[in-house]
């Protein structure tokens, strides 16, 4: 009788799951990050929690306060080349950010400016008026 080898089990398994069940898994890893900004540049702001600080690319990063307390809605871009992470002040602007990059050749760095540029119910606008 064999042993049960764990590794070898779990390899099996690690290959019979779906490249799009390990992609949803990531997508959903950070709902939210509730933390102090410490630093605010030009593209990004760094969200400080427990003493990590979590570099996160905003669209207005002058909108946010250094040293001030905020709740950040994050989506997490994972690729072969790159790990960021994208920060909305709700969920609304978000969800907006979402649907703009399922648009083909729309992705992250195209949509967050775009949300930065007015607010979300003219941004539906200029897209249901096909004016973008």
């Amino acid at each position: 009788m064999s042993k049960f080898n764990f590794w070898h089990f779990f390899l099996i398994y690690i290959q019979n799951i779906c490249l799009y069940d390990i992609m949803y898994l990531v997508m959903i890893m950070y709902e939210y990050i509730n933390g102090k900004v410490t630093m605010i540049e030009s593209n990004h702001i760094v969200l400080e929690n427990n003493g990590i600080g979590y570099l996160i690319y905003v669209g207005n990063p002058y909108s946010y306060s250094e040293g001030k307390e905020y709740i950040v809605y994050i989506y997490q871009h994972v690729r072969e080349d790159e790990n960021t992470l994208y920060g909305f002040k709700n969920m609304e602007e978000k969800d907006m950010f979402l649907r703009l990059i399922e648009v083909k050749g729309l992705g992250c760095k195209m949509a967050l400016p775009m949300l930065a540029s007015g607010s979300i119910d003219s941004l539906w606008n200029a897209i249901e008026g096909e004016n973008v």
